[in-house]
């Protein structure tokens, strides 16, 4: 499947594609992979050589999700229950100190 069809305008990186038309700009690599493949090649005629440079009205296409036979499509996430906060018993060993010591550097930053 080719995807949705996509034209480059002024500006556009496959960073921002991908962030603006995919939701997540780290999902640069799958429409430079997708754009690369033999089927899109064939209709466009070109591929992507260079993931850096794009080229104003160049057409691309934005690769679909996925879907997979018996999966459902809203998965919800599993109820996890979080103990509540229970305060530490002392054990006889006494509090911990409030007041806070500054701790000496032992290097400049300025000199190395």
């Amino acid at each position: 499947m080719l995807g949705r069809p996509y034209v480059v305008k002024v500006g556009d990186t496959l960073w921002g594609v991908a962030a603006k038309e995919m939701g997540n700009p780290t999902r640069w690599p799958e429409l430079h992979e997708h754009n690369n493949t033999k089927s899109v090649t064939v209709v466009t005629g070109t591929k992507i050589v260079d993931p850096n440079l794009i080229f104003v009205g160049q057409k691309i296409y934005i690769p679909v999700a996925k879907k997979f036979p018996g999966v459902k499509k809203n998965i919800s996430k599993p109820k996890v229950s979080i103990p509540s906060a229970k305060p530490i018993p002392n054990n006889g060993k006494g509090v911990a100190s409030k007041k806070v010591r500054n701790i000496p550097f032992k290097y400049d930053l300025n000199k190395l």
